[in-house]
């Protein structure tokens, strides 16, 4: 018995010992193998923000929640942190030999992070609009932290107890920004002091997580009464003193520094500016084009889809004598015929049509594709509380424990923002055969590292889903008329992007010079074009990835069909871009030079 002993004492030293061997490289030094440390970086980045945790629920699949109780740290000491790490892993990659894996963690690592580190730490906006704390708190709360027991409820009440103490220090970090130089524009302070109000104007019994809250733990079933009584006033003390008073005290600072913020919209004010735009447009289109040729390439694709679309518009008969082309397009699309009711049912049968589009396209997709990962999709509406500064449409990915599939949402705010004629084209875009389609297929392949899987390079995820549009197109999906005409303008509102991105910041166009351009080349309301161009400002340079990266794919089919002529297989041609992931475009071009020898 003690020789067993004594045998399995050395076993269980042995093993421990392997596993310090393998655990401690590849958490702290250098891992055995370039797939460890590829999950290292992937998951030590998505570690910093336990709320994206809670999205994509990578983590619950495997049994872990530790970060459920959690929010991302937003002290300017995270991204200290964040810069030792990307100098430090970049030196860890060059210890390993190098593969396609290998050049696209380089590629993220310089010029997917904006080159240069330490030296842009400081200008990404602290306090924005679109995906601020602020908004992004209630966003996740209501729609990914879900309650199937006490302990989940027990999770919430502690991120709800952790908001005010978060948005503190966040604005501590953007005032602390804001003395160095590195402000933020007057007008977005005061969209972001109005949102974060509206999280505290109504009743505390009407706000968005109360409502979420009492509504999810009343149905758990493995509590009694007393339980979830218990914790329905632990969440209402939370809500009401440490929530409520966080949001206030947040709204009143951002709202103070809005009265001594400037006006200026593009990010050539801030120090270093110019230099930080040119490595947006790196990181955003993985190319070396400049901002002068973007711009130019802007006004030119302007010009050619404006003319295709006033062609269609005398096919039907639409006035084409106003104004501004913007204007000719807002007087066709003023007919009642084009909108759904402004009402609930309304709002609904609009969310049903997008449902129905995707459900029509999805059943045609054997013409374009031999790889179909037939992934589940949800068509939901944008939050209420968010609906104010959030696009009229995004996606975002399914979780990846199952419990949320891949869901497109749609911003019922304003149904004139949903011309029936554009609907068809924006679930293209953003479901099938676009982001949808594309995330899910890259997910499927399983052999590739994770982050390759999941990595939105927006070059190719965006240009992927503006050249699906196309694809619908070419499949007939948009023969009619009016159809097109959806089509094009979409087009034509990527490449207005094109022009007011870079005239904002290389051109240094004032806000209304941008959203004048806008109005008057694309056919949306001047209300759609103030939250597009308010997006642009804080998100500088990715506005610019569809358009570039739209024509280097078809660039890029151009060039396949011309090598291959009759042997040409456009189904082959789209598993040579979708099943290696997202990839920067020059590593895009030799995957499908690869493709095109391999089929001569």
């Amino acid at each position: 018995m003690k020789k067993w002993l004594k045998r399995l004492g050395v076993l269980v030293a042995i093993l421990l010992v392997a596993a310090a061997g393998f655990l401690v490289p590849t958490l702290f030094g250098t891992p055995w193998k370039a797939d460890h440390f590829y999950l290292r970086v992937l998951m030590q980045a998505l570690l910093d923000d336990p709320l994206v945790l809670t999205q994509l629920k990578i983590l619950e699949s495997v049994g872990l929640d530790f970060h459920a109780d959690d929010l991302p740290d937003q002290t300017l000491a995270l991204r200290q942190k964040q810069v030792d790490r990307v100098l430090a892993d970049r030196e860890t990659l060059e210890s390993y030999d190098p593969d396609l894996s290998h050049e696209v963690m380089s590629w993220l690592l310089s010029d997917g992070i904006g080159g240069d580190p330490q030296r842009f730490m400081k200008h990404p906006y602290a306090i924005e609009q679109l995906q601020g704390l602020h908004v992004r708190f209630p966003d996740v709360m209501v729609n990914y932290h879900l309650i199937g027991a006490p302990s989940d409820a027990d999770n919430y009440i502690a991120r709800v107890e952790k908001i005010g103490g978060a948005l503190d220090d966040l604005l501590e970090t953007a005032t602390t920004l804001e003395s160095e130089g590195f402000t933020v524009p007057r007008f977005i302070l005061e969209k972001v002091a109005k949102t974060a109000r509206e999280f505290y104007a109504k009743p505390p019994e009407e706000n968005a997580l109360y409502v979420d809250f009492t509504k999810t733990v009343d149905t758990l079933e493995d509590a009694s009464d007393d339980t979830k009584a218990a914790l329905r006033a632990r969440f209402e003390a939370a809500l009401n003193e440490q929530a409520i008073p966080g949001y206030e005290r947040f709204a009143d600072g951002v709202a103070a520094m809005a009265a001594r913020a400037p006006t200026d919209a593009g990010v050539w004010h801030l120090p270093d500016g110019e230099a930080y735009y040119a490595a947006a447009i790196r990181q955003n289109t993985s190319t070396d084009k400049t901002a002068d040729e973007i711009h130019q390439l802007g006004l030119d694709e302007v010009n050619r889809i404006q003319a295709e679309m006033e062609a269609i518009m005398e096919q039907v008969g639409a006035e084409t004598s106003t104004a501004t082309f913007g204007q000719r397009m807002r007087d066709l699309a003023a007919d009642d015929r084009w909108y759904f009711e402004d009402s609930e049912a309304g709002r609904k049968a609009l969310i049903a049509r997008y449902a129905e589009i995707a459900a029509e396209i999805e059943g045609g997709l054997d013409t374009m594709f031999q790889t179909n990962p037939k992934a589940p999709l949800d068509v939901d509406p944008v939050p209420e509380f968010k609906q104010d500064t959030a696009p009229f449409a995004y996606y975002f990915p399914a979780a990846f424990d199952g419990s949320k599939p891949g869901t497109f949402f749609a911003n019922v705010r304003d149904v004139k923002e949903h011309k029936k004629f554009a609907m068809r084209t924006l679930v293209y875009h953003e479901a099938i055969p676009g982001h949808h389609f594309q995330l899910s297929i890259a997910r499927a392949q399983k052999h590739l590292p994770m982050f390759r899987q999941l990595i939105p390079l927006t070059a190719y995820s965006e240009g992927w889903a503006l050249y699906a549009e196309q694809l619908a197109a070419e499949h007939g999906f948009q023969d009619d008329p009016y159809d097109r005409l959806g089509y094009l303008d979409a087009q034509l509102f990527r490449a207005v992007r094109l022009v007011v991105d870079t005239g904002l910041h290389a051109k240094r166009w004032d806000r209304e010079r941008a959203i004048q351009y806008m109005v008057d080349n694309n056919g949306g309301e001047r209300s759609e074009a103030e939250t597009e161009i308010d997006r642009y400002c804080v998100m500088p340079g990715q506005a610019l990835g569809y358009m570039v990266g739209r024509l280097e794919i078809l660039r890029l089919r151009e060039k396949a069909m011309a090598a291959l002529g009759e042997h040409f297989d456009l189904k082959a041609f789209h598993d040579a871009v979708l099943l290696p992931g997202a990839l920067p475009l020059a590593l895009l071009e030799r995957e499908v030079d690869r493709y095109v020898a391999a089929a001569k």
